[in-house]
């Protein structure tokens, strides 16, 4: 167990295990784009917020919660849902939920991390892919 400053609050070594990779990660890749502050139960609810510098979303800010599952990494890959839905074809227009099976078929343990989730959120916004759309409307424009 690690001590934090806050008294009392201990956090398993095994949460770093679990997410440590990606942050450090997230760190160095310089990902001014994804800002994000764990909570919850052993890093199980990332939130975020992704700033989009041009483009069509120029100027953009979309803020989303990236819900880790509990089996991580040996089961389904990460949900991320914006706050409020964005209008995009791959944005699921009543849930705000983002297909990231499209990217991540399989979860790989090992191969597949977090923070490509995040950069995935943040590409989506530069390369507008309107095949198989869950928002077709979206996709028409």
């Amino acid at each position: 167990m690690l001590k934090t400053r806050r008294k009392g609050l201990q956090i398993p070594r095994r949460a770093f295990a679990r997410g440590g990779s990606s942050l450090s990660t997230l760190e160095t890749l310089h990902c001014a784009a994804a800002a994000q502050v764990q909570i919850y139960k052993l890093l199980i609810v990332w939130f975020g917020v992704i700033f989009i510098r041009h483009g069509l979303y120029q100027d953009g800010v979309f803020k989303f919660t990236v819900y880790i599952p509990d089996n991580y990494p040996d089961g389904e890959c990460p949900k991320l849902v914006f706050d409020i839905p964005v209008f995009h074809p791959l944005v699921d227009p009543v849930s705000g939920e983002l297909d990231v099976r499209r990217a991540f078929t399989k979860w790989r343990r090992n191969h597949n991390h977090i923070w490509q989730v995040l950069m995935y959120a943040r590409t989506i916004f530069y390369k507008i892919n309107t095949t198989e759309p869950l928002n077709p409307e979206a996709a028409v424009l």
